[in-house]
């Protein structure tokens, strides 16, 4: 086949598209390098963990440790979404030590976002439910 620029390349099209040697997620053994990449995940998924459980806390008050238990099994379906749909994708890997660092992530900013609401940080939360500081 050719296209039709003026340059007329010629173009090889597979007769059906196959992704090599991909397979579910498994658990990598973690080494020293794996640093950057353990900082990148838990730090990307900090900011959803934080923003998720201060949504629900205001949604659903009662229930302080139900709301991080919910927010932390979304950020890991998020993460194992993200995860499956690497395995797909030519130029991407998955790793199940991600979906880990990503959940890991996702705990931190739920457990600081309820730090935060208890006032033991030396916030509290006014009448319109914005932080003030004691």
């Amino acid at each position: 086949m050719h296209d039709l620029s003026p340059n007329r390349h010629r173009l090889l099209i597979p007769e059906r598209y196959v992704v090599l040697q991909k397979r579910v997620p498994e658990l990598d053994p973690i080494d020293i390098s794996d640093l950057d990449d353990t900082a990148l995940n838990t730090l990307g998924f900090l900011p959803f963990g934080f923003i998720v459980n201060g949504y629900r806390r205001r949604a659903k008050p009662e229930g302080r440790f139900r709301n991080m238990i919910w927010v932390i099994g979304i950020g890991a379906m998020l993460s194992l979404i993200i995860e499956l749909t690497q395995i797909w994708l030519p130029n991407r890997t998955s790793s199940t030590n991600d979906l880990i660092r990503n959940t890991l992530g996702t705990f931190l900013g739920a457990f600081l976002a309820s730090k935060l609401s208890t006032g033991r940080t030396g916030f509290e939360e006014n009448s319109n439910g914005a932080l003030t500081g004691r």
